[in-house]
């Protein structure tokens, strides 16, 4: 017969809720912040002024990636990708088009052909944090 013992001291369940604390804000953090850049990037190519067909780049300029702390919980980290709408308030004509010009949308596109990477990026950078 054996016999296997083990004496554990100070509090395991706190340190066990630390760690997931970490994991969810730390790791995912980095984690949703790296999904937002291959995204972000696309999306700020698709803005340039030679693809945009005009020459101000005021499109351009307006393209942010920012960090959202008030829709951010414990479950859930959110970086937003997007267009300034102060800075380009007419963006959705572009995007969805009028009546009298047809969409060239630059928003939907930079998502679609980047999200298979932003997920790879998401993950790797999580698999960094871990170890």
């Amino acid at each position: 017969m054996v016999e296997i013992g083990a004496n554990l001291t100070g509090d395991i369940s706190a340190a066990l809720d630390k760690f997931e604390k970490k994991i969810k804000t730390e790791v995912m953090l980095s984690g949703v912040a790296a999904m937002a850049l291959p995204v972000y990037e696309e999306l700020k190519l698709n803005t340039s002024p030679p693809r945009m067909g005009r020459v101000t780049g005021n499109m351009h300029n307006a393209v942010y990636r920012a960090y959202s702390p008030e829709r951010s919980n414990d479950e859930r980290q959110i970086y937003h990708v997007g267009v300034n709408k102060a800075k380009a308030p007419h963006w959705h004509f572009f995007e969805l088009g009028t009546s009298k010009m047809p969409a060239r949308p630059f928003i939907r596109p930079a998502f679609e052909s980047r999200k298979d990477e932003a997920i790879k990026a998401g993950m790797k950078r999580m698999e960094e944090r871990l170890k």
